[in-house]
């Protein structure tokens, strides 16, 4: 693990689960330190870029999921983040 980034066990992305209703719509508002859009160890803007990604289940936060769905699932939506 790279030095400064032993508070994050899983992957700097985690957030907390987006819940969907059953109108298929959802919202989520959160903050972290896991990611920064400040240069630095977790910008979001470093070389290779950075996107969300939306899985079909929920995330069960296990460093070594019992099973394949249990970080998540199926991806089903994504999107890049850019700075403009």
């Amino acid at each position: 693990m790279s030095p400064g980034l032993a508070n994050h066990p899983y992957h700097l992305g985690d957030l907390p689960n987006l819940l969907v209703g059953e109108g298929r719509k959802g919202s989520l508002y959160t903050i972290t330190n896991r990611v920064t859009i400040s240069d630095g160890l977790t910008t979001l803007f470093d070389k290779d870029g950075s996107a969300f990604i939306i899985h079909e289940s929920e995330d069960k936060y296990l460093p070594d999921p019992p099973t394949k769905d249990a970080p998540g699932g199926a991806r089903i939506a994504c999107g890049v983040i850019v700075k403009e």
